[in-house]
């Protein structure tokens, strides 16, 4: 099951969605926040896509502490056990020998070391943005099902009423046929008109169970318990600001950004781990251990040679290694390094632009919808009065030019 503090980390992946479908789905009036947001985190715990995002993070994560390890002293610990059996030797005929020893090594000055430790942080870093741009795509995908089933349901429901309609017609026109009324050419029409919209019928009931479909892979959920956003909604919760503090916001949080920064900081440290094949490195190495030897039945010749016998040995020093030449390698390496570096630089560069071009675009979207909306729902009212008036006029015997 996916933690639940993510859920805040689900909801910006929504930020792609048209404006304000996004305030319809998260700022809605009623339960659909609470739909949407339990889709997504439905989809969380049943999405295998985001669960091997998820456990991608955690071997990643391990990255930091890989690059720590580098940096910490080594300590080993060895031992031996032999038995030397030579039955017609003049001496040390049978020879039992012991030895343990344990063993320290420090790197003091050791550059490729450091650079391992910084990479391993930045490789962490990375897995957890990517991780959250998995969280964002799942949500944004969960969303656009969400948007996309409802969508669909009302192009179903309308196809029906439309069917219904022009079957409507057709059994009007065959009797307004019988009565002399209409022509065999009206009939025609009708039914044609009829059979169309059968197809088109049949047509918005395969697209609204591929909506369902895509749904229910994502989430694990059925869309009858999808509820509809109401159009009180769709102006309400969707805020609006100035672009530039709207940019910088985005330098800071957009995943794409820091993705691209991560990779940029991954880069730099390759720089630093090819420039230290060009310095020396300097470890700390210490050692302490016992070795010690018996002869069974010993005799005058082991007691001179010391066959039986038991040392101490002691190891204190520093190894300093610098490299002097190899073929060229190193400074090709480097070279690579470098220009890694100012590709991922670029890459950054041109991740902050994109994302500039797609927050001007997105607020005067923003802008755009709310005078759609607003002006779709004056011509709804307009059309209700239409129907109201003309219904008046029917009453009273005044029908209007359009209906003649």
């Amino acid at each position: 099951m996916i933690n639940m503090g993510y859920d805040m980390h689900l909801i910006k992946g929504l930020i792609p969605l048209k404006p304000l479908l996004l305030a319809a789905v998260l700022f809605p009036c009623g339960v659909n926040a609470t739909t949407l947001l339990e889709a997504i985190r439905n989809a969380g715990a049943v999405n295998p896509e985001l669960q091997a995002a998820m456990y991608r993070q955690l071997a990643g994560s391990e990255k930091s502490s890989q690059g720590l390890a580098g940096l910490l002293p080594t300590i080993q610990l060895s031992g031996g056990y032999n038995q030397q059996d030579q039955p017609k030797a003049t001496y040390a005929a049978k020879v039992t020998r012991h030895n343990y020893a344990i063993s320290l090594n420090q790197p003091l000055f050791d550059l490729s070391k450091y650079a391992d430790y910084l990479r391993g942080r930045a490789i962490a870093d990375s897995a957890d943005i990517d991780l959250l741009r998995a969280q964002e795509t799942l949500a944004y995908d969960v969303a656009e099902a969400y948007a996309g089933v409802l969508y669909q349901n009302e192009v179903h429901h309308a196809a029906r009423a439309a069917t219904q309609v022009y079957e409507n017609e057709l059994q009007q026109t065959t009797l307004a046929i019988s009565l002399g009324n209409a022509t065999r050419v009206d009939v025609d029409e009708a039914q044609a008109n009829r059979d169309l919209f059968r197809a088109k019928e049949i047509e918005a009931h395969n697209n609204l169970s591929a909506a369902a479909t895509k749904y229910r892979r994502l989430t694990g959920l059925e869309h009858d318990a999808i509820a509809p956003i109401s159009a009180a909604c769709l102006l309400q919760g969707a805020q609006m600001g100035k672009e530039q503090d709207l940019y910088q916001r985005a330098l800071a949080h957009n995943s794409q950004i820091r993705s691209a920064r991560a990779q940029w900081e991954i880069a730099k440290t390759g720089v630093y781990q090819a420039h230290s094949a060009h310095l020396p490195t300097v470890n700390f190495q210490a050692s302490y251990g016992t070795n010690w030897s018996r002869a069974e039945d010993s005799n005058l010749l082991d007691e001179m040679f010391g066959t039986t016998s038991k040392s101490t040995n002691t190891h204190l020093g520093v190894s300093v290694s610098v490299p002097i030449f190899s073929g060229g390698q190193q400074m090709s390496q480097s070279r690579e390094a470098v220009y890694t570096r100012e590709q991922m630089r670029y890459s950054l560069i041109d991740a902050q632009q994109k994302v500039k071009e797609e927050l001007h675009n997105a607020l005067l979207n923003m802008t755009n919808s709310r005078s759609l909306v607003t002006s779709t729902q004056q011509m709804i009212r307009s059309e209700q009065n239409k129907i109201r008036s003309t219904a008046t006029g029917k009453k009273l015997g005044c029908a209007p030019k359009w209906m003649s």
